[in-house]
């Protein structure tokens, strides 16, 4: 919490510091391994803040390894937030593989994931974008569209802001 209130403030090298502290004290406690999860995915966020991407993706790695070792259920906010930080260094390469990773996790957990999975199905068509892949781009528009048809969610207004600034209005 200390980090990201000096993140805030813009102190990025107290941010750190906090950052290591409370990884250290927590390492000290011989936290289990759920909760080492845990605090990597707090350490990946903190790093996030204060805009050191490859830090907070070296412990989104880590997190993910802990996770998938001892079964947590946080594994798609850690591919999410992967996603997000390499779509952030413009490799959308590896976020297009951090999304879709996050898609398996949420088909696991279905019903109720259904919402989520539109949005990466967004992100990912995004990405394509990005890096001028409109045919794969239009793919994953085009299950955005069947993802909300299932969800009832069909509303004219709702899909023409989704693909309005696109060619698939």
């Amino acid at each position: 919490k200390l980090a990201k209130v000096c993140a805030q403030l813009k102190d990025n090298k107290e941010a750190e510091n906090q950052i290591n502290l409370g990884l250290a004290i927590l390492n000290d406690l011989k936290t289990t391994e759920d909760n080492m999860a845990v605090n990597f995915r707090g350490a990946m966020g903190a790093y996030m803040d204060i805009g050191n991407y490859e830090k907070a993706i070296e412990y989104g790695l880590k997190g993910v390894e802990v996770a998938q070792k001892v079964g947590i259920e946080v594994l798609d906010r850690f591919y999410f937030t992967l996603g997000r930080l390499y779509s952030l260094q413009s490799n959308s390469k590896q976020s297009i593989e951090y999304y879709k990773k996050n898609i398996e996790e949420c088909l696991k957990k279905m019903p109720g994931t259904e919402r989520k999975i539109a949005s990466l199905y967004h992100e990912i068509a995004e990405e394509y974008d990005k890096i001028n892949d409109k045919e794969n781009a239009a793919v994953y528009r085009n299950l955005i569209f069947g993802q909300l048809y299932l969800l009832k969610m069909y509303d004219k207004a709702i899909l023409n802001k989704i693909f309005a600034c696109h060619d698939y209005a």
